[in-house]
């Protein structure tokens, strides 16, 4: 810049007069020239600056751009693999944006030099952050550079994201009223309705009066109890938003999507690594454990009203399907097969699954919805402004090169068995407690229905049996790791406490039950006559649908499926 800028002349002086201040001394027209240097300097200036301020905002979307079109943890992991690396654990993606920006800033050099690349770092890494935070708000896709120039000025630029991304991160962002403290929020909590007591204080690690925040585990004959002391009161206080209560007087809208969010991503985790590399390999290659692999995120596809929720890019995939009762709207509707973007997910399902934060969405009229640019958005107000958001559903044609499964119409059960709260109450206790005792050998379970009964059976140990009123007469083998994934997760949401039990003799058992609001039905795949490989007759491939030729929405789709 100071190359454009012209030297100013030696200061101007008045002859035979003194400059003083109760003197006005007409300026000469050496001080004009001068003055008229500065200005043209000054000028120049400002229209470096601002299109400086331009071309750093088109830098901070296309670098957020590029990791959404392409994938962050592609892009990380092609990053690293080329040699860039971080030490950063807050901001998972600090790699990926290096290696978008092309500043590797621990290669091979001086501490002033990775300072100095650090701080050229730092404000795109904190814009990328914060963009992917509000991106449910704001679709930066469908901005477009010139629109987002505009928004990168009003929200104060560089700066001024990092400013907003503190805000959102604060610990206690989710209390619907005020900004208390976190000791308050854990007050609160403990004053709940969800608090359980233990009359005993035989419980070592637990101090007199200050709260702790432990895990805990039935593993059939006793309560493991983890403490971990040195969790801070903000991690706490957000913590315990996860209680269960707060949802009393919600309306059925809303318990849907708090249910929803608590039970498919428990039964269909996000997994980060599928058996896909990221590359295509040889044909005589075979990938190893620095083969880059493309991720099995949890896909959600919607049809009608109809949700089938299943891994990607996995040939052996749980799938469960969530039907919302007739007289529930769910404001989730598609005329065509659509899926939900994972990217509004992330941030809306954080905020369903927490009953206290939920609650804030529960009165009548907070959850709307509308449809345009092709899209179908379900759009949650919270009676906290920071906590709007919405739930965006492409249509299917958008899903990319993306993968996964739904159930086969070929499904049909073999037999049924039906257990009340007593049947249920009976196999939780004489059966579960079994698998959860060894629940680090995954073995087969022998599953039986016929006359009447229903009977499990643990690899090669004793079959147990429970009266349940039955249909048909089949025999059928999973793995333990599946039922003892899905039944605890159905659990919650059990309105009438029974339990359902389908078997298609060809490759499927489901476990079903009925909430309020919906039925959920996990899929689980049978294991092949005399083999131990999971039977695939009955998952169905999705992939993406046939679309007309469109240049831009090919730059995004990949990510959305991702």
């Amino acid at each position: 810049m100071t190359d454009n800028i012209v030297a100013a002349s030696e200061p101007a002086t008045t002859e035979g007069t003194d400059a003083t201040e109760n003197t006005v001394v007409e300026l000469t027209t050496t001080a004009l020239d001068e003055q008229a240097k500065i200005a043209s300097a000054a000028v120049k200036m400002f229209d470096l600056e601002g299109k400086a301020a331009d071309l750093r905002a088109r830098v901070t979307y296309r670098v957020w751009l590029y990791l959404h079109t392409h994938g962050a943890n592609n892009v990380d992991a092609h990053g690293k693999a080329n040699g860039y690396s971080s030490t950063s654990t807050k901001y998972p993606r600090h790699v990926a944006v290096q290696f978008v920006l092309g500043l590797n800033i621990f290669d091979n050099t001086t501490d002033a030099v990775q300072k100095e690349r650090t701080n050229k770092v730092r404000p795109f890494l904190l814009c990328e952050a914060y963009m992917d935070r509000v991106d449910d708000q704001h679709d930066f896709v469908a901005m477009g550079e010139d629109k987002f120039i505009e928004f990168y000025k009003s929200v104060g630029q560089q700066s001024g994201m990092e400013k907003l991304l503190k805000q959102l991160q604060r610990p206690d962002e989710v209390e619907a009223e005020g900004d208390p403290q976190a000791d308050r929020v854990i007050d609160e909590a403990l004053e709940s309705a969800a608090v359980q007591t233990i009359k005993s204080n035989a419980l070592s690690g637990v101090a007199m009066g200050k709260p702790m925040m432990c895990i805990v585990r039935h593993d059939g004959d006793n309560i493991v109890f983890l403490p971990l002391p040195n969790a801070a009161p903000s991690v706490i206080a957000d913590m315990a938003a996860y209680r269960s209560d707060g949802m009393e007087a919600v309306s059925d809208t809303a318990l849907f999507w708090h249910q929803v969010a608590t039970v498919a991503p428990a039964i269909i985790p996000d997994i980060e690594t599928s058996n896909e590399p990221v590359e295509p390999l040889a044909d005589d290659d075979q990938p190893n454990a620095s083969t880059p692999m493309l991720p099995a995120y949890a896909v959600y596809l919607l049809d009608g009203r109809t949700f089938s929720v299943a891994n990607a890019r996995m040939d052996d995939t749980r799938v469960l399907t969530i039907e919302p009762h007739k007289e529930v709207d769910t404001l989730a509707s598609a005329g065509v097969p659509r899926f939900m973007d994972k990217r509004t997910r992330n941030t809306m399902f954080e905020r369903l699954a927490k009953p206290t934060v939920c609650a804030g969405y529960g009165e009548e009229g907070r959850i709307t919805s509308k449809s345009n640019d092709g899209r179908l958005r379900v759009q949650l107000h919270h009676k906290t402004r920071a906590l709007n958001g919405q739930l965006a559903f492409p249509k299917l044609t958008e899903f990319g090169t993306n993968w996964t499964h739904r159930v086969s119409a070929d499904f049909k059960a073999s037999a049924v068995a039906s257990l009340d709260r007593v049947a249920v109450g009976k196999l939780d206790k004489e059966f579960m407690t079994v698998l959860a005792k060894k629940r680090r050998q995954d073995k087969e379970v022998t599953v039986t229905i016929r006359n009447g009964k229903i009977g499990f059976k643990h690899d090669k140990g004793q079959t147990v049996i429970f009266d349940c009123e039955t249909t048909g007469d089949v025999e059928a083998r999973v793995m333990a790791s599946d039922l003892l994934t899905c039944l605890p997760s159905l659990a919650p949401v059990d309105a009438d406490g029974g339990l359902s039990v389908e078997v298609d003799e060809n490759g499927m058992l489901v476990l079903s039950v009925c909430s309020k609001v919906a039925t959920f039905r996990a899929h689980i795949q049978t294991l092949e006559s005399g083999r131990d490989t999971r039977n695939r007759k009955l998952l169905k491939r999705v992939k993406a649908e046939p679309k007309a030729d469109n240049t831009q929405a090919d730059a995004v789709t990949e990510s959305l499926a991702a």
